[in-house]
């Protein structure tokens, strides 16, 4: 039953580029979603923020971060060394509910997943159960792992939880801006979306997200606007694209979150497409 349900597995793991092998930084926008997330990342140089709080990554790095908490990344350097990653497990309890109630397990221990430490330790132990746990073909195997995964995280002797209760307001305007980006948006536009008065909405959105709204919005149309120059659309094309009316602040906003103007973006990544090329070439 469970093989015949592996297209909805409760836990995926997914990998980020790493900057030095692509030769620029790598941003995640502000998001949420209603999965478990863990983040473990080795030899990236960056900051992990989790509603509104950043966290400066070290040599190794493990993040418990539970649904519906908004949270972003900027990974700047690393990467070049073997055993260097930024992973993601994510793990949906719901999917799990014909077997095993994780959540409710946990608050049968006054454990609530919003108690687990969102800063833990133990690398090693936890990437090592999360390779494990993605490639076991068994159900009962599979959670046994989970569990033991669980534990060591819920067992941090010191670190305290940073994860804040669900906000859907905030979720509310993560999602306007997704939808948005594109069109001519502002901070006075937004906040009338929301009924908000504009003073207090950026104060709001500071507070909640630890960004301001411009800053969020660039970071958004500036994620967006990586993936359309890598699809080859124009310098031109990608900011009427992306929301910005003048080019050449478009360039001016680009570089100054990916260190690097679009073009030479651009040209970074043909390079990395041919140079690809040719190995699967020689290879073959």
């Amino acid at each position: 039953m469970y093989k015949e349900r592996a297209r909805k597995k409760p836990w995926v793991i997914g990998y980020t580029p790493l900057p030095d092998r692509r030769g620029k930084a790598v941003l995640s926008p502000l998001h949420y979603g209603d999965t478990i997330e863990i983040l473990m990342i080795r030899g990236i140089e960056g900051t992990i923020t989790v509603n509104g709080k950043p966290f400066p990554l070290n040599r190794e790095n493990v993040f418990f971060i539970p649904p519906r908490q908004l949270h972003n990344a900027t990974f700047l350097r690393g990467g070049s060394s073997d055993g260097d990653v930024i992973a993601a497990l994510h793990i949906t309890p719901e999917l799990l509910l014909p077997y095993i109630d994780l959540t409710g397990l946990l608050l049968a221990d006054h454990l609530p997943l919003t108690s687990i430490p969102t800063v833990c330790g133990h690398f090693e132990r936890i990437y090592d159960l999360a390779s494990r746990l993605v490639q076991t073909e068994l159900l009962l195997d599979g959670i046994c792992i989970l569990l033991e995964l669980i534990g060591i995280l819920s067992a941090e002797p010191t670190a305290k939880p940073e994860a804040l209760a669900y906000d859907r307001h905030t979720a509310r305007i993560v999602e306007f801006v997704e939808s948005n980006y594109a069109h001519d948006l502002t901070v006075e536009g937004a906040a009338a979306a929301f009924g908000y008065h504009p003073h207090y909405f950026c104060k709001w959105i500071k507070q909640h997200t630890g960004t301001t709204f411009n800053s969020f919005l660039n970071t958004v149309r500036i994620n967006h606007a990586s993936a359309d120059l890598h699809r080859g659309y124009s310098c031109a094309q990608t900011a009427e694209r992306c929301g910005y009316k003048d080019p050449s602040y478009f360039v001016k906003v680009f570089k100054r979150i990916m260190g690097m103007t679009p073009k030479e973006y651009a040209q970074q990544n043909a390079s990395s497409f041919h140079q690809k090329k040719a190995e699967r070439s020689q290879k073959a």
